[in-house]
């Protein structure tokens, strides 16, 4: 369930221009990824991929001779998926999203980047006083902690000093854990962060329960990514 609201929120984010889909070839592969999910590979029809395209490519891009032009783009992906789908690929509807899903947080990374406000951020490892009053921006690639307060959860509605300042910046792929404190204190909820060299920090925020459930869907990504390539 939660995949599929992700992709219908990327599939519209497509639509409505939203999210900048720059190249064609993937445009046109998300386009027939719809489609697959829509109808499957057993008969590619084009007055079906032009009902998709209609209501899911950019109404910039859909009209007149460039229509006709997407059409043909997205039928001649589908024939080639639905080969690779006969050599033994697995393009289930649930793998399908989890492509779309996977591709949109690479390509539409500034959509894909969230800011939370932290109350306190402190070093275990190194010890000594917590800075308070941060703001955590977060996406697929890096967690990026800077001094200043959040007003929303998008880039665009920092104050000052959290654009232009970087304590510190950690590659997600250097993140052993995420873990919420079971213990209840006053304050704001606690998460300790752990890298894989030991590393670890203390950390509160208000929304410490949908930070540590972003970044277990990173992780859990990655190491799903790195599973798939030893076994290529």
């Amino acid at each position: 369930m939660r995949a599929w609201l992700t992709y219908s929120q990327i599939c519209g984010g497509v639509q409505s221009g939203e999210y900048q889909c720059v190249n064609s070839q993937d445009l046109a592969l998300l386009i027939a990824h719809q489609y697959c999910i829509r109808h499957g590979f057993d008969d590619i029809d084009m007055k079906r991929v032009m009902g998709v395209c209609e209501h899911s490519l950019p109404a910039s891009l859909y009209g007149d001779d460039k229509g006709k032009k997407w059409c043909q783009m997205v039928y001649n992906t589908l024939k080639a998926l639905a080969e690779k789908s006969r050599s033994g690929a697995c393009l289930e509807p649930i793998e399908i999203m989890q492509q779309v899903i996977r591709y949109a947080t690479i390509a539409f990374v500034a959509n894909f980047t969230k800011s939370f406000r932290l109350s306190t951020f402190k070093s275990i490892t190194e010890g000594g006083r917590p800075l308070t009053n941060l703001t955590l921006q977060l996406n697929h690639e890096n967690l990026e902690f800077r001094p200043g307060c959040a007003n929303s959860r998008t880039n665009n509605n920092l104050t000052g000093d959290a654009k232009q300042e970087l304590i510190t910046k950690i590659g997600v792929e250097k993140v052993r854990s995420a873990v919420a404190s079971d213990v209840s204190k006053l304050g704001d909820p606690q998460f300790t962060l752990t890298l894989y060299d030991n590393t670890k920090y203390l950390i509160s925020s208000p929304q410490t329960h949908e930070i540590v459930f972003t970044l277990k869907q990173f992780i859990t990504e990655i190491r799903r990514g790195e599973h798939n390539e030893s076994e290529a």
